[in-house]
């Protein structure tokens, strides 16, 4: 929900004086899951505030049970065959091999 309102929690963090914004940490220090919400338009959203290098596939099992159809229907919203590959799969290969 935080991406949604990070005009918000930008105007806070001058207020708290931090030093940098919200949006900002967001962007360098958080990695954004899908949780099986496979809906373009949270997708043209996040990407608006972040980049595909920060995302990464994820359902909610058992809650969330996507088809494959869903899912092809979903990645067929990425930009290229590299950002579908890099929010499939190649970014949380980049972030397990960080550890």
């Amino acid at each position: 929900m935080l991406l949604f309102w990070l005009d918000r929690a930008d105007s806070l963090s001058r207020v708290a004086g931090l030093q940098r914004s919200v949006s900002e940490y967001i962007r360098t220090n958080f990695h954004i899951t899908a949780s099986g919400m496979l809906n373009p338009a949270l997708l043209h959203h996040v990407l608006s505030v972040t980049s595909v290098d920060r995302l990464i596939f994820s359902t909610d099992y058992p809650f969330q049970q996507p088809t494959q159809d869903e899912i092809d229907s979903f990645l067929g919203h990425f930009a290229s065959d590299e950002d579908r590959k890099k929010f499939s799969s190649a970014t949380r290969q980049r972030f397990t091999a960080s550890r």
